[in-house]
């Protein structure tokens, strides 16, 4: 969670080792868009960094680097849950009960998709 200090928001990060900093973002300041995906998860093959991972966009550019695993997938995964995330609400938003057939059909879809970026993220095939 953020804490307001003046005009700047503070978010603690942490991580499975413990506390990683704190990342400081300006109020109210305006957000660059994300770079788009999909984005995969690569193992570093690099000597000086065996047992990292790092995100490569479709275009092959790399926007992270020295990731354990395991963020690296969830971190690839994001673009995907961040989209099926806005389908669901998008869908849900104007549903009104009963639901008919064609917006069940829809929320099995995304469901489905769903669990298919879930399994992304944790690195089960």
């Amino acid at each position: 969670m953020g804490d307001d200090h003046g005009q700047y928001r503070n978010f603690a990060m942490w991580n499975d080792g413990g506390w990683r900093g704190v990342l400081h973002c300006r109020a109210g300041a305006a957000v660059k868009p994300h770079t788009p995906g999909p984005w995969s998860a690569i193992p570093d093959s690099g000597e000086d960094h065996e047992g990292d991972w790092y995100i490569l966009t479709d275009e092959e550019e790399a926007i992270a680097t020295g990731l354990s695993e395991p963020d690296a997938r969830l971190i690839a995964a994001a673009p995907d849950l961040l989209a099926v995330c806005k389908r669901m609400v998008a869908e849900a938003g104007p549903a009104t009960l009963p639901l008919n057939a064609a917006m069940v059909a829809n929320f099995v879809t995304i469901y489905v998709d769903m669990r298919a970026i879930i399994a992304k993220a944790e690195g089960v095939s």
